[in-house]
């Protein structure tokens, strides 16, 4: 055994009755890690969190190749988490972000475009809203927007801004 495996502790308590000496022996039973296997260890670790995140990422990778967004967004959570500098997965997920955004876009220029055929006009010009959001320069969303106010002005019987709405879209 190493002297590192045991503890000898001391203790004194003095009384006016009595001073009473207290004496403890603690052995630690194994071999302790030496440095150089401690750093063993910890790169075993790391490894192993190394392993986990590039698994991740290529499971993110396939998801992707499946465009399989959601599930691809989630595996790269996964990979920054463990690392979280890794550029590969932060610009997997810009990407992904991207694309999600444009199908959200386009489901809500096509939602747009129902609402104004169904003559539901704030429906129309809140989804037609978000789409120029997330796309400013889209002209079939900026079309709606501006029926779909026009319209709106129309009902409440302002037709000068109504006429300002129609202009804008000529």
């Amino acid at each position: 055994f190493f002297a590192k495996n045991f503890q000898i502790d001391y203790g004194v308590a003095i009384h006016t009755l009595d001073t009473t000496h207290r004496v403890g022996l603690t052995g630690r039973f194994g071999i302790p890690l030496t440095e150089e296997e401690m750093r063993v260890q910890e790169e075993r670790k790391k490894l192993e969190r190394s392993k986990e995140a590039y698994a991740s990422m290529m499971e993110a990778f396939k998801f992707y190749r499946e465009k399989n967004f959601a599930q691809a967004k989630t595996s790269l959570d996964k990979v920054l988490v463990i690392e979280p500098e890794n550029e590969q997965a932060k610009s997997l997920l810009a990407e992904i972000s991207v694309t999600l955004g444009k199908e959200e876009s386009s489901g809500a220029l096509s939602a747009a475009r129902d609402a104004y055929d169904r003559m539901k006009y704030e429906d129309s010009l809140s989804k037609a809203k978000k789409v120029l959001d997330f796309d400013p320069d889209n002209k079939e969303a900026a079309i709606i927007y501006h029926l779909s106010n026009a319209q709106i002005s129309i009902d409440d019987e302002k037709y000068d801004k109504a006429r300002e709405e129609l202009i804008t879209v000529l």
